[in-house]
């Protein structure tokens, strides 16, 4: 795959997954994002009232997301804030962010899973929302209030850094740690957590510090269950 565009990639990948499981949603994340399991679940829920609603012409096609969570684990990194809120702004280029989309199955089917420009390094996610567009289909947005999703930086490869994110005129980015630290423990996982905030045999090598003292300790009767 290293001498592929990388849109075929993520073509590739959403068609094995379209030939291989019939599913109701399809969610959409990167290699370094995690879609929490209160956000699996808020979908879950909005998909069933939607379902029942029989009054609804037209059901979401896409649950998408224009505010996110970024936290930062590599300290050396230029950021001291460990937790920032991502919003995209209104502009001429307004659309949801490729992570933690929800695709409909049935839409999906529709267009043949066909949502990745297979010629493009980069904008990947344009096609999918703009057939969505011309079909004149509708699409439900959630905020972090709702079902968290997070982007984890650290000292890896990454297609989008922080400072890339910091440097986007299309973006707002607000510090949020000490609530992003509540957001993300009643969101996530005990193992998500545990994986976020605590020390594991693949701390040095994904970027996280040898000292926990810059982590805030977690009550686990908060986690998320």
């Amino acid at each position: 795959y290293q001498r592929r565009v990388r849109g075929r990639k993520w073509q590739n990948c959403i068609s094995f997954a379209g030939q291989y499981f019939d599913a109701q949603l399809y969610a959409i994340t990167g290699s370094d994002d995690i879609i929490s399991a209160g956000l699996i679940n808020y979908i879950i829920e909005q998909e069933a009232c939607h379902e029942a609603n029989e009054k609804e012409v037209q059901n979401p096609v896409l649950y998408a997301t224009i505010n996110w969570l970024t936290m930062v684990t590599d300290q050396s990194n230029f950021a001291s804030s460990q937790v920032f809120q991502c919003r995209i702004l209104p502009s001429d280029y307004f659309q949801p962010i490729g992570a933690g989309r929800f695709y409909k199955g049935s839409f999906l089917k529709s267009i043949k899973f066909q949502i990745f420009d297979v010629n493009l390094e980069r904008l990947l996610d344009d096609l999918g929302y703009y057939k969505i567009k011309k079909l004149d289909k509708p699409i439900q947005l959630y905020n972090v209030e709702e079902g968290a999703l997070i982007s984890v930086k650290g000292s890896w490869n990454q297609l989008n850094t922080v400072k890339d994110f910091f440097d986007a005129k299309t973006l707002e980015l607000t510090e949020f740690s000490f609530k992003g630290y509540d957001v993300i423990s009643k969101n996530c996982s005990p193992s998500t957590c545990d994986f976020l905030f605590k020390q594991n045999d693949l701390a040095q090598q994904l970027g996280f510090p040898l000292s926990q003292s810059s982590f805030l300790p977690l009550n686990s009767d908060a986690l998320y269950s």
